[in-house]
């Protein structure tokens, strides 16, 4: 049910994590590229050059859309959600490791924009799980009066 306000937030999670596979956002700059560091030799580091974030991204990506689909059971759906937060954390982490390995062997200055999706995907995150506790709210109150 893409009409809730929940799943639009989720779909905007998954839209900006996804913005990451766009080649020009990278999470650094090098000053002084390291043909040496297969990473380094284009001069940025972006998720193509590790695996590792690679996959992290795509399955990010993949519990966003599954908590689209958990629509019709919230709790599931908050679940999925804060999952898919934990996992963000988990590529911030994984892509700051990347940059200390790298950085260490070549010049590197932090012009990259790579964490700002990934701090929009764990905004719009939080947002969609205070709504769908409010939509728990609200079935469970008119059960209530029923």
């Amino acid at each position: 049910m893409i009409q809730r306000i929940q799943s639009l937030f989720l779909l905007l999670s998954s839209g900006s994590l996804g913005s990451l596979f766009i080649n020009s956002i990278s999470f650094a700059d090098f000053t002084e590229p390291n043909p040496s560091v297969p990473a380094s030799a284009d001069g940025f580091l972006n998720i193509y050059d590790d695996k590792i974030l690679l996959g992290v991204t795509a399955f990010v990506i993949l519990l966003c859309f599954i908590a689209i689909s958990l629509y019709k059971n919230r709790p599931n759906q908050i679940r999925m959600s804060w999952a898919m937060i934990a996992s963000s954390i988990v590529l911030i982490v994984l892509a700051s490791l990347q940059i200390q390995k790298i950085g260490a062997l070549v010049a590197l200055k932090m012009t990259g924009i790579g964490f700002i999706p990934i701090a929009l995907a764990m905004i719009f995150g939080f947002l969609a799980i205070r709504y769908i506790r409010k939509d728990e709210l609200l079935v469970r109150s008119a059960d209530r009066l029923r």
